[in-house]
């Protein structure tokens, strides 16, 4: 085609057609504005932005030093550590060493080695010394967080580096911890069961169980504890 053929073509549909080609331009035109103005409008963002800038460790200082806590309702009275009458105070946990936990009695003071029957730490790992000496090790490397999810306090190294370890030692593709046992039970529970679905559990089990069937929002159905006759009426009902 040539230039000729081109404008006689473009003259002849704004004789035939002119209304058509004002909305064309029209609309042409907005579309170039509105991307013209979206532009302007981010330069002037991008110049706004101001780098900041972090106080001098003195002054960091003199905030720490001059910052003080407050309570959320100023006038209500201390509830924590409050003296009862006629009551010696609470048990002190003194230390603990695998299963066996040592209470401070608080009426004599007199320590008392006592089986921990509510832990969850069934193997004792927690109190192991090498498992101790990592641990001290660890915190002084990547540090706590007030939070011990890592959901919350996010995904280090070491989380990695502990479930491509269990991984291989299971012999499976991949692993994944959670920040303790009972949220384990909880987490897992929640993920292979869901709304519309039935768990039919025993009405003795641990709060952690207890907890998941609860998040997983199925619906559950509980049998007296260890009574198979129970347990096979709601299989049937089911």
């Amino acid at each position: 085609m040539t230039m000729t053929t081109f404008v006689s073509l473009v003259l002849t549909q704004i004789v035939e057609h002119p209304f058509h080609i004002v909305l064309e331009i029209v609309f042409t035109a907005a579309l170039v504005a509105a991307i013209w103005m979206q532009h302007v409008q981010r330069s002037k963002n991008e110049s706004k932005v101001v780098a900041p800038v972090m106080p001098s460790l003195e002054e960091q200082e003199r905030r720490i030093a001059q910052f003080q806590s407050q309570m959320f309702q100023a006038d209500s009275k201390t509830a924590t550590n409050a003296t009862v009458p006629n009551r010696p105070g609470m048990p002190k946990v003194d230390s603990r060493e695998g299963c066996y936990v040592t209470i401070q009695n608080a009426a004599d003071g007199n320590l008392l080695q006592c089986l921990d029957l509510a832990t969850e730490d069934f193997h004792s790992f927690s109190t192991h010394p090498t498992v101790l000496e990592v641990t001290k090790k660890t915190v002084v490397a990547y540090g706590v967080g007030s939070c011990g999810p890592r959901g919350f306090y996010g995904t280090i190294r070491p989380h990695m580096d502990a479930e491509k370890a269990l991984a291989r030692f299971l012999g499976v593709e991949d692993a994944i911890i959670c920040s303790l046992s009972f949220a384990t039970v909880s987490t897992l529970i929640s993920c292979f069961a869901g709304r519309g679905e039935y768990i039919i559990a025993d009405d003795g089990v641990n709060l952690s169980i207890a907890a998941g069937c609860t998040l997983s929002r199925a619906t559950v159905y509980r049998y007296r504890h260890n009574d198979m006759t129970h347990l096979e009426s709601l299989l049937k009902r089911s």
